[in-house]
């Protein structure tokens, strides 16, 4: 009876585990079968990927255009794919041999055991020789058109850098189902423009293979995309490929290793070119300062500023062309020996000749009148709150084109002070602003007071090359200058270069008239030695203006590379493209 019994709990026990068995396998193989366990793992994609080899030859991720439809953040060229099993076919590789520049014996080395693709990344391929291959017909023999995505992209700060990050995934994109782990932008326009890049799939060749990783009887070598000509989207945007690339190089020949160039199409409101210098380390980005883009962050702007704090002054009547001021004294009433002296000076020459007294002067009437008069003038020119394109795009309502700063004129402390006003005057202290801000505002005054959002993105297309959203050029809403204080600054702007005793006198022999205004903002001292932020910012040509331009060398002592120097050369290189101008 006892052993009868124990018979029974026994195949019980049996039955039971047979039908945990049976049930467990019931749930991988139709119940979970795309979604098994809380980390929703994939099994019939683990179980292909298991037997399958594959070389991919894109991420399917959207990529970046110049104006001229010119890849920015990538490279294209012809790369022969070679799969495994060729290396067993000494006729096929005999062939291929005869047709590539590889003798059969490397090409044999190099296949010798491989169980993987092998691509020839030593090999050049010219049409030619692709057509010649392609009409051998071997099997595993494969020519791709890849894209290579550079390392160091052109514009790379502007462009900016992905990566993988499934937290920040999961976070921006709760409703998606791709690939979490795939790069997703992190700066520049890959992070703002990142949702219409994203990957929907790798474009690859594919074959499955046996336990012993030979080919499956019947199978040949398959080409798998996610079949979709319309996504992901690329991104054209307004920056000139060769101009860049020729901006980069010259900035690479001189002493700068902070700065850089920015030129604004003043017509259209459009990026032509954005240079940032130190460069992005590509093996640990975020932990070096090139990755920030230094002409979208703001920075102490020096004598610059005396353009807004003139604005001001003309339209609210401060100041005549009979005033002088006692150029001789700095902003305290102060005679410095060391310091060059002007003497009794009117506006326009204190302007002409950047005098501080009288800009700090002229910014405490200013406040005396009005203690938001100052931030004001800078909202009006554009120095503050952003400008880049905003407005209703895709399912957002104010989308925002560009990751930029968006300055600031005081902090929330001090502003009572005298000696506040006057360092605000002469664009010290607390004053902020992105070079980008200021190409904006020199745009400005150039058409007369017009205010124009800018542009880093013309338009968005899909992958066939079709235009998917186009971006207009845009009023910048708000308050502006008049036409006649537009007038009056141009005359100003033009006097800083014209005249022998302007600061920027070094640049009347350029090919183009120029209008414009130097900064040399003190931003520390270091070990007895002061740094500087150094700028030059205006546009060209005076009559008739088609670009605004700024350069910036930042954080150098005074026998640092000159921002004249460098708006110099910049004119130059422009003079010698200069189709881009008018097609002269």
């Amino acid at each position: 009876m006892k052993s009868m019994r124990r018979i029974k709990l026994f195949a019980a026990f049996m039955l039971t585990l047979h039908v945990l068995l049976m049930g467990r396998l019931l749930q991988l193989q139709l119940v979970q079968v795309e979604s098994y366990s809380k980390k929703k793992i994939n099994l019939l994609e683990k179980s292909v990927k298991q037997r399958t080899q594959q070389f991919v030859i894109d991420s399917g991720r959207g990529q970046f255009l110049d104006a001229n439809n010119q890849p920015l953040s990538y490279s294209e060229r012809y790369v022969l794919v070679l799969f495994p099993f060729i290396q067993f076919d000494d006729q096929a590789l005999a062939k291929l041999s005869s047709n590539i520049p590889m003798d059969l014996t490397t090409l044999q080395k190099t296949l010798k055991e491989t169980k993987q693709p092998v691509k020839l990344t030593q090999l050049s391929l010219n049409e030619h020789q692709v057509k010649e291959i392609n009409n051998l017909r071997l099997d595993g023999v494969f020519v791709v058109k890849e894209k290579i995505v550079k390392d160091t992209p052109l514009a790379t700060q502007f462009i900016g850098i992905t990566g993988e990050n499934q937290q920040l995934f999961d976070q921006r994109y709760p409703s998606k189902s791709l690939n979490p782990l795939q790069p997703i932008g992190q700066t520049g326009l890959q992070k703002m423009f990142d949702e219409l890049l994203l990957s929907e799939g790798n474009e690859k060749l594919m074959y499955h293979v046996d336990a012993f990783g030979r080919p499956l009887f019947g199978l040949d070598v398959k080409y798998s995309s996610p079949n979709n000509s319309f996504f992901p989207l690329n991104i054209k945007t307004t920056i000139d490929g060769d101009l860049q690339q020729e901006l980069e190089n010259y900035i690479d020949t001189t002493s700068l290793i902070s700065g850089g160039i920015l030129l604004l199409d003043i017509e259209n409101s459009e990026l032509k070119a954005v240079v940032s210098r130190p460069k992005i380390t590509n093996n640990d980005p975020f932990s070096n300062p090139g990755i920030e883009n230094l002409m979208f962050t703001q920075l102490t702007p020096g004598s610059v500023f005396k353009t807004v704090i003139a604005a001001a002054a003309i339209e609210n009547l401060l100041v005549n062309d009979q005033e002088t001021f006692d150029c001789d004294k700095n902003i305290y009433g102060e005679i410095e020996v060391e310091k060059m002296q002007f003497g009794q000076l009117n506006f326009k020459e204190s302007f002409t000749k950047s005098c501080n007294a009288a800009f700090g002067e002229l910014a405490v009437r200013l406040t005396r009148q009005n203690p938001k008069l100052i931030a004001r003038y800078a909202e009006k020119l554009g120095v503050v709150g952003g400008v880049g394109w905003k407005g209703d795009f895709f399912h957002n309502h104010n989308y925002s084109q560009l990751e930029e700063d968006i300055g600031q004129i005081y902090t929330t402390t001090g502003t009572d002070n005298e000696s506040v006003h006057k360092q605000t005057g002469i664009g010290q202290l607390d004053v902020q602003v992105t070079p980008l801000a200021i190409a904006n505002m020199m745009a400005t005054i150039a058409r007369g007071g017009e205010r124009f959002m800018v542009n880093g993105v013309s338009e968005v297309q899909y992958q066939n090359g079709s235009q998917f959203y186009s971006f207009d050029t845009k009023h910048l809403e708000g308050e502006t200058i008049s036409p006649y204080t537009a007038m009056k600054l141009q005359e100003l702007l033009r006097s800083v270069v014209k005249s022998k005793q302007g600061t920027a006198h070094a640049l009347s022999e350029l090919p183009y008239e120029v209008a414009g205004k130097t900064g040399t903002a003190e931003v520390e001292i270091r070990n007895g030695t002061p740094y500087y932020h150094k700028w030059f910012a205006g546009y060209f040509p005076f009559d008739k203006p088609k670009y605004a331009l700024v350069v910036v060398n930042t954080n150098t002592t005074y026998s640092g590379e000159s921002a004249h120097q460098l708006f110099a050369d910049t004119v130059n290189i422009l003079k010698s493209r200069e189709n881009l101008l008018y097609n002269q």
